[in-house]
């Protein structure tokens, strides 16, 4: 049986991930429907099963989707007390009006309730009794996504901003670092996923010490595909990612 996937229109996220998708399918029986954010109840009502429909699209078009599937989606994995070793400066859970406004926070309940930064940048109004992570500021030079199936590391890609290509010395660092956190996460059970990514960064600093260090956990069910000049992700695996992980969300495992 193929899947039913329902493709984000309307918004400039979401196009590498459906051509990604598209290019990979193998299924003859595999549907396409396109949605756009106010109108996906009414794309739904032509998909013949909502069992094996798979959203492809923002995090607020995902969760949308999974709210009228009736699947509760876990919680943000922006700070892993398993991982505390990883992660370049220690986090703290404290409600928005209680972080200073150096700080940087994100949500700590709700995956993209809003964007993440230091506090005082924010453009957004947020709640203050929003609960939240914070923690001294830290600027990366270099940024990678490493993408997890099952277990084990299948891709890697850049997403920062830079136009320089990455030395190899630091792609075998990025993934060496990637390798130690995948493995803490198996030995330590930190979650439950069987799709998800790592992200990454070369800390910015004047002594040049190339110090690589976590930046947070994304789930698998609303995974962004970036491509660059380093390790390509390869469309077929990231399909799959995203099909596994909500093949689990769906049947309730």
């Amino acid at each position: 049986m193929g899947f039913n996937y329902l493709f984000q229109v309307g918004s400039d996220f979401g196009k590498r991930e459906r051509l990604a998708i598209m290019q990979s399918r193998s299924l003859r029986d595999d549907e396409i429907t396109y949605a756009c954010l106010n109108d996906i109840q009414i794309a739904l009502n032509h998909v013949k099963t909502l069992k094996n429909c798979i959203p492809v699209g923002t995090v607020e078009f995902c969760r949308s989707v999974a709210k009228i599937q009736g699947i509760e989606l876990p919680e943000e994995l922006a700070f892993l007390k398993e991982l505390k070793e990883f992660y370049a400066k220690p986090f703290s859970l404290r409600l928005f009006k209680n972080v200073p406004n150096h700080f940087f926070v994100k949500p700590a309940k709700e995956i993209k309730l809003f964007n993440g930064g230091v506090k005082e940048s924010l453009t957004e109004v947020i709640d203050p009794n929003t609960p939240v992570w914070s923690s001294e500021p830290v600027e990366f030079q270099f940024e990678w996504r490493g993408y997890i199936l099952d277990g084990k590391t299948v891709g890697l890609a850049r997403y920062d901003d830079r136009e320089e290509d990455t030395p190899d010395d630091l792609i075998k660092k990025a993934l060496q670092c990637i390798e130690e956190i995948r493995a803490k996460i198996n030995e330590k059970k930190a979650f439950k996923s069987r799709g998800y990514s790592i992200d990454i960064g070369l800390i910015k600093d004047d002594k040049n010490l190339h110090k690589i260090k976590l930046i947070e956990i994304n789930d698998g069910w609303a995974l962004g595909l970036y491509k660059t000049d380093d390790l390509r992700m390869n469309d077929k695996t990231y399909a799959k990612i995203i099909s596994t992980r909500w093949s689990e969300l769906l049947s309730g495992s």
